[in-house]
């Protein structure tokens, strides 16, 4: 612990510290946050992250055309995005943060006591109330430009609306619009999209919701190139430009607005996958007089109140304490209709034992994330268990030795014993795989096998060695002795990358291949990842993990693995490998991917060319994540989807058993 006189004594020392640690815990892309704080009540959010959806069935409100576009162009570069960070990571970063209450002492408004203060709001439970309980803080929980994980994602959605949504079906559904077309653009670049807004829309407080609330909602989210999802931007007409504001806006541009119930979206690429991308949260609808003195060019947290709502909840009180409380209440504006419910408490807890001991003593209805590693009888029966749509893998760079042979790279695949793995890293809740695109997606393919046509998720050690031993020779290594020195990098983050994990894997590539990997601990890990691409001097083997952003394939392949995309960091199809013409096929095969509007040919498309990357081992799957969530028996009709998120249709209609 910091001794007192040590303590910084302003609220800018303190942002400094701040800032400090964040580097030095490898989350430093919470500095622009941290700088932009008034007090250190506004911390950042602790727990999972991802926006895992499902790719659901988008032509239930589409008009589909007989328009079949031409093969799509690569997409520009995309500028960089953060990676997401695990469950594991969020607790690390929850633990910081609890320290930093601890050091700062009575600069913070929040304190980390292990028991309840006298100050701390009330909970009064009955057949209307629900009661959620979130490790970590509120800050980011008001604006869907800021990073979010996935606590905050379950209440920006429950604050606000987008044109689409995602049911609990995992399907893509009208949200504020009510319907979508699309047809090529007069240049034969891309499609107009035309989204139909529902009539009668309203924000909380009354006043109109139009297409300029939703134009002006999704421009904010390219207004920098620091925001989370500013790489979506070249999707849009002029969006690469917009990020070094030039055009200065894109309403007018590729947003357009021809009366208060239609926005026509000028996408560039010509890829059907736009509604999917558009249930994405940074792309909720917010209230423009909400966003507060922080502003239009540089977005920051929204002064949310009553007013500002478009979804099923607004705002109708805060309290603090050692637990920060949200209290929602209906939005009698809300499209949707009125839920069951009467009161939605959301309490953010700087200390776990204390939210456990609040969900023991029935002062919570649900308790998100929690560990089921260590729950009690009681807690083990109320618990439920979601598989998300989240990839633990490995990632080889082409552009260094010896990655850059096939067979080197399936001998090293085959190594692993991905269950034995798991099961020897108290990790048996996730579920070892194979695939890239995860479980439960539309595009998942129940007959891919891993690379070399081994199926078994143990790999072969007998063929990793065969393989091995024609790669060395054909790269005219005569020995292992002879071997290139190997670094496996890594962010040491929960159970995604964590030290115990990694030894794991090293010893089992000794074990079976007599090679000796060796661990490079690195907080900027997860920086030097996202500048891999095209550099042959980047990361050479590294631990990482991809959450889905949006519901569609595209998402785990084009994005990944596209010509110069800033995602491909393994370098696929760009490198002078004796398989980089067959790759660029495959790059070639996944943009026309993108373009077909025939669900089934597109599905089929996206899953050859999977089986390909996995060939290829573009990347090295280890696991699929997962969730757990604590709810109460009288909780009716919770459940979740692939994000691990109850989705609005669900909050309609959840309700308590007293």
């Amino acid at each position: 612990a910091q001794k007192r006189e040590d303590r910084p004594a302003t609220a800018k020392e303190v942002r400094a510290a701040l800032e400090d640690i964040a580097r030095e815990q490898g989350i430093s892309s919470f500095i622009p946050g941290l700088r932009s704080l008034s007090s250190l009540s506004t911390s950042t959010g602790f727990m999972p992250s991802p926006a895992p959806y499902a790719y659901g069935n988008y032509q239930t409100a589409q008009t589909a055309s007989s328009y079949a576009p031409p093969v799509a162009s690569p997409p520009p570069a995309l500028p960089i995005k953060k990676r997401k960070r695990s469950f594991g990571g969020w607790i690390t970063a929850g633990l910081v943060a609890a320290a930093l209450v601890c050091v700062f002492g009575s600069l913070s408004t929040h304190h980390s006591s292990p028991s309840s203060s006298p100050s701390d709001p009330v909970v009064v439970l009955d057949k209307y109330t629900l009661a959620i309980g979130v490790y970590g803080s509120s800050s980011d929980v008001a604006d869907p430009v800021r990073y979010a994980n996935a606590q905050d994602q379950q209440i920006l959605s429950m604050f606000y609306s987008g044109l689409t949504t995602v049911n609990s079906k995992n399907q893509i559904v009208p949200g504020l619009a009510q319907s979508w077309d699309a047809r090529p653009s007069s240049d034969g670049k891309g499609l107009d999209w035309t989204f139909h807004l529902r009539p009668h829309l309203k924000f909380s407080d009354g006043s109109p919701l139009n297409s300029s609330d939703v134009a002006y909602s999704i421009d904010r989210v390219f207004s920098s190139s620091d925001n989370e999802y500013a790489y979506l931007a070249p999707f849009f007409k002029d969006g690469a430009g917009r990020l070094q504001g030039k055009p200065q806006t894109l309403i007018g541009d590729s947003l357009l607005t021809p009366n208060p119930s239609t926005l026509i979206i000028k996408e560039q690429g010509r890829g059907v996958f736009l509604p999917a991308m558009m249930s994405t949260y940074c792309f909720l609808v917010v209230k423009k007089s909400l966003i507060g003195d922080v502003g239009y060019s540089s977005p920051g947290y929204l002064n949310i109140d009553k007013a500002g709502s478009s979804g099923p909840f607004m705002l109708s009180d805060t309290k603090s304490g050692s637990v920060t409380q949200l209290e929602l209440v209906p939005n009698p504006s809300y499209y949707g209709g009125q839920p069951k419910l009467k009161k939605v408490l959301v309490r953010f807890y700087y200390s776990i034992d204390n939210e456990r001991a609040d969900y023991q003593a029935n002062n919570l209805s649900i308790m998100l994330g929690a560990d089921h590693q260590s729950l009690t009888e009681v807690e083990t029966s109320d618990q439920q268990f979601a598989m998300i749509a989240a990839d633990h893998y490995l990632g080889m760079n082409y552009l260094t030795k010896p990655f850059d042979n096939i067979k080197i790279r399936q001998a090293f695949a085959l190594a692993l014993d991905k269950p034995a793995l798991l099961k020897e890293a108290n990790q048996t809740g996730l579920l070892a795989t194979n695939h890239i695109i995860p479980r439960k997606q539309q595009a998942y393919n129940e007959s891919l096998t891993g690379p070399a046509g081994v199926s078994s998720l143990s790999g072969d050690a007998v063929q990793a060695r065969k393989l091995l031993q024609q790669g060395m020779k054909e790269e005219g290594i005569q020995s292992i002795a002879q071997f290139p020195p190997i670094a496996l990098t890594y962010y040491d983050q929960g159970p995604v990358c964590n030290t115990d994990k990694m030894n794991l894997i090293q010893q089992q590539w000794n074990t079976k291949l007599g090679i000796n990997v060796m661990l490079k601990r690195d907080g900027d890990a997860n920086k030097k990842i996202n500048s891999n691409a095209n550099n042959p001097q980047g990361l050479q083997l590294w631990c990482s993990e991809w959450t889905i952003d949006y519901p569609d394939p595209q998402n785990w392949t084009t994005l990944q693995f596209a010509k110069d995309s800033a995602w491909n960091a393994s370098n696929y199809g760009q490198n002078q490998s004796d398989a980089a013409a067959s790759q660029q096929q495959v790059q070639a095969d996944l943009l026309k991917a993108d373009t077909l509007q025939d669900p089934q040919q597109r599905l089929k498309m996206y899953q050859d060319a999977e089986q390909k990357l996995v060939n290829d081992v573009a990347w090295l799957p280890i696991a699929q994540d997962n969730l757990v969530n604590l709810v109460k028996p009288n909780v009716q009709g919770y459940q979740t989807n692939e994000s691990g998120l109850a989705s609005p249709d669900i909050m309609q209609t959840l309700s308590i058993n007293m």
